[in-house]
């Protein structure tokens, strides 16, 4: 890039940002909105609250009462990155891409934490479990157009542990599968235009899933482990024959 194409991102990045005003409810939350955004995306080795905050000349407990008390609507955001996607990005043969990564954590108190296999470490570790669903077209453009928190039924089976996480009382335990499916529905009812769907073997494996997304219209291409067995059409008939 050169000069004046850097100093027009500012401006730029201003404009997206604009889009999402309507999902907050201040002033100062839009503003700090901005700021955060900026950091994640600029030069600073730690991309952490403290030395994004400093780095703008904002106090650090500002972008910390952003994230974690200023009211926002996170639905709304997901929605608002959707309506991008289908304004500026929509493909005929977009695909949705699903994954199930777990991002290690350390401690007991963040909402999902616990010793499970994490993707990222490659190994059992104390980490969070997501879902995400990815939007990819031919042309290279890629964006996450939805996400979830995974709970396992230890979580949401504690009643004293939801409480002191503030996990609302409609929350349940569903499974990875469960909160794809949701997610890809989501998408498809907010216009995405998914037409394949792509998954590994976590996905794969289960029947539910690949039945779920047939179900809503779309077409497939998953891992799946080496010891799950399925039939063809043509050895179906083959033991309905035999069962007369």
């Amino acid at each position: 890039m050169d000069v004046a194409t850097l100093k027009g991102l500012r401006a730029d990045l201003d404009t997206y940002v604009d889009e999402f005003a309507p999902c907050f409810r201040s002033d100062q939350a839009r503003e700090h909105l901005g700021t955060y955004m900026r950091g994640q995306l600029g030069p600073l080795p730690r991309k952490s609250l403290e030395p994004i905050a400093l780095e703008a000349g904002v106090p650090p407990r500002n972008l910390q009462q952003f994230l974690g008390l200023l009211r926002w609507e996170a639905a709304d955001v997901a929605r608002t990155v959707r309506r991008l996607v289908v304004r500026d990005h929509a493909a005929p043969d977009a695909i949705g891409v699903v994954d199930g990564p777990a991002y290690c954590k350390q401690g007991k108190q963040t909402v999902g934490v616990q010793r499970q296999y994490s993707s990222e470490a490659g190994k059992v570790e104390n980490c969070v479990a997501t879902v995400h669903l990815d939007y990819v077209t031919g042309t290279g453009f890629h964006t996450l157009v939805d996400s979830d928190l995974y709970l396992s039924e230890s979580w949401t089976s504690d009643a004293e542990r939801r409480a002191a996480a503030g996990i609302p009382a409609d929350v349940e335990h569903r499974t990875k599968w469960q909160i794809a499916l949701s997610l890809i529905a989501r998408s498809l009812g907010d216009g995405v235009p998914l037409r394949w769907i792509t998954a590994d073997e976590e996905f794969g494996r289960a029947s539910e899933f690949l039945a779920g997304v047939a179900g809503m219209g779309a077409l497939y291409v998953v891992e799946i482990p080496r010891n799950v067995f399925g039939w063809t059409a043509g050895r179906l008939k083959e033991g309905r024959r035999t069962q007369r």
